[in-house]
């Protein structure tokens, strides 16, 4: 049986997912072309989530739950990966690093304790702010 295009979005956010633990793997290995090239594949499939879910009009509260998960662990992989194999960076930029994480936390426990759920990140500004 076909696949319905309309699962597309949804696949392109497991993918997403799913390469997070091979691009921290091998961020623990000390390969930085791999590590930006795994993370590159990751935000692509971000972009392109969404653009196939508006495109197909494929919508679901599963797709909005799935795409703002990958999304969590892409935004902590990423940063698990950037001080594992650009240090002096991290530590330079560390205020704004914390700043970021104190935003995010913020919001999810805003969220939490004002809409008894965590809010999702699906506006340009936010992904204007990963990259």
């Amino acid at each position: 049986m076909a696949m319905s295009r309309s699962y597309l979005p949804n696949l392109l956010s497991a993918t997403r997912i799913g390469l997070m633990p091979a691009a921290l793997l091998v961020a623990v290995a000390g390969s930085r072309p791999w590590f930006v090239g795994l993370a590159a594949v990751a935000m692509l499939t971000d972009a392109l989530d969404g653009f196939f879910a508006r495109r197909l009009n494929a919508f679901s509260e599963f797709g909005r739950k799935l795409d703002s998960a990958g999304d969590y662990v892409t935004m902590l992989t990423g940063t698990a990966g950037i001080a594992l194999l650009w240090p002096e960076h991290m530590r330079r930029e560390l205020p704004w690093v914390i700043a970021g994480f104190a935003a995010f936390l913020v919001v999810l426990v805003y969220g939490v304790v004002a809409c008894g759920r965590v809010l999702t990140y699906h506006t340009w500004l936010a992904k204007i702010g990963t990259l």
